[in-house]
């Protein structure tokens, strides 16, 4: 939690990597270093995070619990449409 109050607070966590969903439509996820959040390219294109981990295995390691959920939820190998669909489910809340 220590390290998304960082990037919250614009300050790149230096061994931090964060899940986002890919900019190409025909992938699903990127991990991607902190650092490029901070990228000026970003400010016209926002990015969706969706998890954020103190090393580059335990990004991999969010990739598969996001995997796991997906398949659980009949989605299998379709994480971009599974994370769609749950922040639909709360944005109409």
């Amino acid at each position: 939690m220590r390290e998304k109050a960082r990037i919250l607070r614009g300050k790149a966590g230096v061994f931090s990597y964060c899940v986002l969903l890919a900019e190409n439509p025909n992938e699903q996820l990127e991990i991607v270093h902190s650092a490029y959040l901070f990228n000026e390219r970003l400010k016209d294109h926002p990015v969706t995070v969706y998890g954020v981990a103190r090393t580059r295995n335990g990004a991999f390691e969010l990739v598969r619990r996001i995997a796991d959920r997906a398949h659980r939820a009949g989605l299998t190998g379709n994480l971009r449409g599974y994370l769609e669909s749950r922040r639909q489910q709360r944005c109409s809340r």
